[in-house]
């Protein structure tokens, strides 16, 4: 059975792009709920339980945006994404380095 635990990062399309944005949590657009992630490499939404893979997902953030103020969603790299996950301190010291490699072994290489 996955671990989750409370999403929160920085942006990985920013990552992508050589941005560095502060680490924040994220919510799932199609309902507004909070979002965990799992050592499965899944997201699973706090409010109506949507999980999905995490190749699956797109980002909203002001940093990669429209400049007319609506959030722009894009999807990241897995190595963007992994740099986001392995470089949250908090949440790495929360779940764990056996987790984190279990996490980063899911994600696969198939995006």
């Amino acid at each position: 059975m996955a671990k989750y635990f409370k999403l929160r990062i920085s942006c990985p399309v920013c990552h992508d792009n050589g941005l560095n944005t502060p680490q924040t949590g994220w919510s799932h657009n199609g309902c507004g709920g909070a979002l965990n992630i799992g050592d499965n490499a899944h997201y699973q939404c706090q409010s109506c339980s949507y999980d999905s893979h995490v190749k699956n997902w797109k980002y909203g953030c002001p940093s990669h945006s429209g400049s007319s103020g609506e959030i722009v969603y894009k999807k990241s790299s897995p190595a963007g994404l992994a740099a986001a996950v392995s470089t949250a301190g908090q949440m790495v010291s929360e779940t764990g380095v056996a987790w984190l490699q279990t996490f980063l072994g899911n994600m696969g290489d198939d995006w």
